[in-house]
């Protein structure tokens, strides 16, 4: 999100198109590129909401045989702030 990252919202809504193709695949690991693109609003309290988006690329390792099968690393542009954002994927979830 612009400004300094995470930021408590009441109000948010996301879109993200990504799609994976996989670059590498081992015995233990599959290594997969994943170009995206980010739409999303979020608003606080009584503060104007503020939309984000653009687009990135993300990184994702599914390791076999572990319980949380998906470790990743993204980089994004922030198209409204222009400011390159990094976010971390644990089980497919993005953690920014």
């Amino acid at each position: 999100m612009p400004g300094s990252g995470l930021v408590g919202a009441d109000r948010y809504a996301s879109l993200a198109l990504a799609y994976q193709v996989p670059i590498l695949q081992l015995s233990r690991v599959t290594a997969t590129v994943q170009p995206l693109v980010e739409l999303g609003r979020y608003a606080r309290n009584t503060e104007p909401a503020a939309t984000y988006g653009g687009p990135g690329v993300g990184l994702r390792l599914y390791l076999k045989r572990v319980a949380i099968p998906a470790v990743g690393v993204d980089v994004g542009y922030e198209a409204v702030s222009k400011r390159v954002a990094f976010s971390v994927a644990i089980g497919y979830r993005p953690l920014r």
